[in-house]
């Protein structure tokens, strides 16, 4: 949250390869893996306030899976 872009796009994508590697078909992860590409989006912009929600969201989403 302070404006960290570089490192929020790396981790976004880190996560975002993995969930998009698991094959599951899942809401949460669907959703989840919407909002990371977003927040990688945003991030490359810099638009670091609306990447840093995209991947809050990517967060909410992803740990609601079991």
């Amino acid at each position: 949250k302070q404006g960290h872009a570089d490192a929020l796009v790396h981790l976004a994508e880190k996560v975002l390869k993995h969930a998009t590697a698991s094959g599951v078909k899942n809401p949460h992860l669907a959703e989840g893996t919407k909002h990371l590409k977003e927040a990688v989006v945003h991030g490359l912009a810099p638009h670091v306030d609306v990447a840093t929600q995209h991947a809050e969201e990517a967060v909410t989403h992803l740990s609601g899976l079991k």
